[in-house]
């Protein structure tokens, strides 16, 4: 069954939920499971990620999980679903995964692969074990989850993750890589480059990095050149530079305790020497804890 909507767009459903849109104004808002979409033009919209909640306008939305969603357009915008394939392209295109989960706590969005190009392309993803991959400058992959891995390219490019990113890459120059949690990966393919990592990280560097900070147990390997071949140099935290360091404090007096912070940030110079650049403290009472 096709349908010509009152946004212009052509929708074709059947059982297997296919849909195809080639009008300039589209908008796609419940998918069933296992769907396909397809659209093409400048102004594009898909919408499904509120699970089987309902929807006052549409009533019940569906959950999209199994899709495939593909897009193309300046000005792109998908909300994608669970175990979804999603891919967007224009220079406005941008990607977003919620983290809904049912009555039994089971996360209905994971396994989730998300491709985005253009200048201003952003994969918005915090799903489980998903993989996000953004090209072109400006770009953006942030808010990853535990598991998830984020790859940026092209320069000016970052991977910023609140939690956990598990693994990120990046292969642009001017491009940043952070994600405080631990046991982090980092790979950094481009110059001019900036990493935080948490806790029993790693940061593997092909060059010299603009600003690096790093938590306990962490290990930074970045390359430099010696005018005749490729070099890299090992810092270990706690043995050849401090990182970032929180400590306890008990006022003997008054029972009162608190928790400082020291975050140390460095850069490696071109023979892969690590400089301390600046360093800030913070402290704040944690006397309503336990011992």
């Amino acid at each position: 069954m096709s349908t010509v909507t009152t946004n212009k767009a052509l929708v074709l459903s059947g059982e297997s939920k296919n849909a195809i849109l080639t009008l300039d104004e589209q908008l796609v808002h419940c998918i069933g499971e296992n769907a396909q979409i397809i659209h093409t033009g400048k102004n594009i919209k898909i919408y499904d990620n509120e699970g089987s909640e309902d929807d006052e306008e549409n009533g019940t939305i569906k959950h999209g999980k199994n899709s495939l969603f593909i897009t193309s357009g300046e000005e792109s915008f998908v909300e994608a679903s669970s175990q979804s394939v999603t891919f967007s392209s224009g220079q406005r295109a941008t990607i977003s995964h919620g983290y809904d989960s049912d009555e039994n706590g089971t996360p209905l969005v994971k396994n989730t692969i998300a491709i985005t190009t253009g200048d201003e392309a952003i994969i918005y993803g915090n799903a489980e074990n998903s993989i996000g991959i953004s090209t072109g400058d400006n770009t953006w992959v942030q808010d990853l989850t535990e598991g998830s891995i984020g790859i940026a390219t092209g320069n000016n490019a970052n991977v910023v993750s609140e939690g956990n990113f598990k693994a990120a890459a990046i292969f642009g120059d001017h491009s940043e890589i952070s994600g405080m949690d631990a046991s982090c990966s980092a790979f950094v393919g481009g110059q001019n480059c900036s990493v935080n990592i948490g806790e029993n990280g790693l940061l593997l560097s092909e060059f010299p990095l603009n600003a690096l900070t790093a938590g306990a147990n962490s290990v930074i390997v970045v390359g430099w050149h010696d005018g005749e071949r490729k070099r890299f140099s090992t810092y270990y935290q706690g043995t050849d530079f401090e990182g970032d360091v929180y400590w306890v404090t008990k006022d003997p007096e008054t029972g009162k305790k608190t928790q400082h912070y020291r975050n140390n940030t460095y850069k490696t110079t071109e023979l892969g020497e690590l400089v301390l650049t600046g360093t800030q403290e913070s402290e704040k009472d944690i006397s309503w804890q336990k011992d």
